[in-house]
């Protein structure tokens, strides 16, 4: 009986979880980053404006993720157990370093970009 409480008790974590990740919806990031030697100035305005929104996106899909988590947890009342919060817990930074770290990747290459092109506009 107690396995079965147990594994019970752990479904019911995964389902408070699985409940966060379906109503928080991931944004989509830039599809393309212009090439800094060949880009016009109003295509890297527009891939800074697409950078600057997956920004935002993503601040407000890591908000939607913490609220979703709190959700979850409160959900589960009393009769959640420690194990059960800190699974949750570790979803949500999984989900929200990966929407950070996207972020940084995505603007790393923009910038990348925007010294190329910065340098040939210089010349």
């Amino acid at each position: 009986m107690k396995k079965f409480l147990v594994l019970l008790s752990a479904s019911a974590a995964l389902s408070f979880a699985m409940c966060a990740h379906a109503e928080c919806i991931y944004p989509k990031g830039p599809a393309k980053i212009p090439d800094g030697q060949t880009a016009t100035k109003a295509e890297m305005i527009a891939a800074m404006e697409t950078v600057k929104q997956f920004n935002q996106d993503v601040e407000a899909y890591n908000a939607c993720l913490d609220q979703e988590a709190q959700a979850s947890i409160a959900a589960g009342g009393q009769e959640m157990k420690p194990e059960q919060i800190e699974q949750i817990k570790a979803i949500l930074t999984k989900r929200h370093n990966a929407a950070v770290d996207d972020l940084q990747s995505r603007a790393a290459a923009f910038n990348e970009q925007l010294k190329i092109f910065n340098a040939r506009s210089k010349s």
